[in-house]
């Protein structure tokens, strides 16, 4: 909860107002907690094509996996939900569920009376507007959200412009004040307005600043963007929504002249937002039931020629930001919400309705819309989507690009060790071999420096022993007979799991025996636990301790295979482990109570899961 922005004292009724909606908000949180983890196994859960689509990311030349995490699944988040919704109705989009999104925005309400989503970071009475939208659309009549009138009251009494200038200050407040207006809208077409006293106070404050604006409004350039323009811009559109009697004849002008140069106007979601409000402002202020035809024509011809070809035909809207990899543009429905709401206020029909609906359907859960995320692809959790999506039999990715996307992750000089060694696994996984990435490889072990090999040593190691390299160079021969020196002067080897697997694939690569197959297989099952899995270290490490996992499992099976001694591990006690390590369609590092008793989160993964799944093949099979 923000601190530091209560308007007013809190009643008795608002406190236990309040009491009611964080219980709801508790609930659903309870719920999604419970789906994660108390749903069935990858198989029968339909979360998993969700969660690898939306970790899925594609651009024009490379296709990828990142990590989208996976509790956010169950966690609807303000800002989109009240874009799908507010793009629903001139969309035709049918909003399911609107009474479990009426219950989940109801739990937002802060003491204070505001609205605020936690995973949020736009400014509160933004996200105050977006709730009462969501609530106003979805039918709820507003009418026991005394708090949020009182709210809005006070911070409108608190806007004085007696005595301003032109300045930042102004302009902002300006705009603060349009806000507060399109608040009290909801409250006032519900039939529970604000308090007149307040809303007549600022009319009568900004009529204080009337001078000032017909004096700015003498020399401006329709659609510049300045601190004149955005001062006129904060002033007679707020004017217009609240008292569009009182917008002088300067007022009008302004308004009429943006619609003139309208080919002027920058391109873009923050036109559409301008031309948005400067329709309603017209409406207002012209007293028009419908936009007539002389300001239609000039607005559908710029959002045809200027507009439209910034959209997206493939997602039907604007994109949202892309982060990092230049990748898949997502739909951002916020952005998107100015233009189609141009396009219902022209009385036209969206030209790219269903595709805008399609592209929302994947972050739709009863209580709302997921936050869409633009990932950046690692080749980790690449090899690990790529699996899963094989044991489930799914095709949601273009395996051309893909491919490239793993062979310029093998050919980037900047690439490190692990990410090497999983986008190795990633082309094995997809090809079935890497013979062909052998000469690759090689040449990238024998001319990497110390330094590199050094830095994940263990990432190296792997890389060599599951993809049959051999060392050809003295640096990386000196790597590994040292490194292999190293842990057979360690005790540690026989105490944590990830060590004794490293020494026995060296002795393999080397072909330099450190200890007897029974030695290994003794100390391997010196970690293994009544629970079915292998301890990640047998001693109590101060920030870990004693817990098992399935990286320690999965590194414990791959060794004992090695020796042929796997008979030494319970297939039926392996399912068990397996089973206490599930949360959705999903897996965790290691069994759900250990990590509850520790404090720790639980944490689904692609990799985890790959390590999971990998494990339930040898568990049915006896085979990885």
């Amino acid at each position: 909860m923000r601190t530091g922005r209560q308007v007013g004292p809190l009643s008795q009724k608002c406190e236990r107002e309040t009491v009611v909606f964080q219980r709801c908000r508790l609930a659903v949180l309870v719920m999604g907690l419970c789906l994660m983890c108390l749903a069935g196994t990858l198989g029968a859960c339909e979360d998993s094509d969700r969660w690898l689509s939306l970790s899925y990311v594609e651009s024009p030349n490379r296709a990828g996996f990142g990590e989208y995490r996976y509790d956010e699944l169950f966690m609807p988040t303000l800002y989109w939900t009240h874009g799908a919704v507010e793009n629903s109705r001139p969309n035709g989009l049918a909003v399911a569920d609107a009474n479990a999104i009426r219950l989940w925005v109801r739990s937002l309400l802060q003491p204070d009376g505001s609205f605020d989503d936690p995973s949020e970071r736009a400014p509160v009475l933004i996200e105050t507007q977006w709730a009462l939208r969501v609530l106003a659309l979805l039918g709820d009549d507003l009418a026991d959200l005394d708090s949020t009138r009182r709210y809005l009251g006070e911070a409108i009494l608190a806007l004085d412009y007696s005595g301003h200038t032109l300045s930042e200050a102004l302009t902002n407040s300006l705009h603060l004040a349009h806000l507060l207006v399109a608040c009290c809208e909801e409250f006032a077409a519900s039939g529970h307005p604000v308090e007149a006293d307040c809303t007549d106070s600022l009319v009568a404050s900004l009529l204080e600043l009337k001078d000032l604006m017909d004096g700015l409004a003498q020399d401006y350039v329709p659609w510049s963007h300045n601190l004149v323009q955005s001062t006129l811009w904060g002033y007679f559109l707020t004017l217009a929504r609240i008292a569009p009697t009182a917008v002088p004849e300067a007022g009008r002008d302004f308004l009429t002249n943006h619609i003139d140069a309208l080919p002027l106007a920058e391109p873009g979601f923050l036109a559409c937002a301008y031309l948005r409000d400067l329709l309603i402002a017209l409406m207002r202020v012209n007293g028009w039931d419908f936009v007539p035809s002389e300001i239609v024509d000039p607005v559908q011809r710029y959002l045809q020629d200027e507009i439209l070809p910034l959209v997206s035909s493939q997602t039907g809207g604007f994109a949202a930001d892309a982060i990092g990899f230049a990748g898949k543009q997502w739909v951002d429905a916020q952005k998107t919400v100015p233009l189609i709401r141009v396009f219902a206020l022209l009385d036209l029909r969206y030209p790219y309705c269903q595709e805008f609906n399609s592209s929302l359907d994947p972050l739709s859960i009863p209580a709302g819309w997921l936050r869409q995320v633009q990932l950046t692809p690692d080749p980790a959790s690449t090899c690990a989507a790529l699996y899963i999506c094989q044991e489930r039999g799914l095709a949601l990715y273009d395996r051309e690009k893909v491919l490239r996307y793993l062979r310029d992750v093998l050919e980037d000089a900047d690439s490190s060790s692990p990410d090497v060694l999983w986008a190795t696994r990633g082309w094995q996984a997809m090809v079935g071999q890497v013979s062909d990435l052998h000469v690759v490889l090689s040449e990238r072990l024998d001319s990497a420096s110390i330094q590199w090999l050094e830095a994940r040593g263990d990432a190296v190691v792997d890389l060599m022993f599951e993809f049959g390299l051999s060392a050809s160079s003295p640096v990386l021969e000196t790597f590994l007979t040292e490194r292999q020196s190293a842990l057979r002067e360690s005790p540690l080897v026989f105490s944590i799991m990830s060590a004794l697997h490293e020494l026995w694939a060296l002795d393999t690569i080397l072909n330099d025996p450190s200890l007897t197959d029974a030695e290994y297989e003794l100390a391997a099952l010196s970690l293994y636990s009544n629970s079915g899995g292998f301890f990640f270290r047998s001693d109590l490490d101060a920030s870990f301790g004693e817990i098992t996992g399935l990286p320690p499992t999965l590194q414990a099976v791959r060794l004992l295979m090695g020796l042929r001694a796997d008979f030494l591990i319970s297939r039926e006690r392996l399912r068990t482990f397996l089973a206490s390590c599930e949360a959705g369609p999903g897996y965790l590092t290691a069994p759900r109570d250990t990590l509850l008793s520790l404090g720790e989160e639980l944490d689904v993964s692609l990799v985890y899961t790959y390590c999971g799944l990998q494990l339930e093949r040898y568990a049915a099979t006896g085979k990885l």
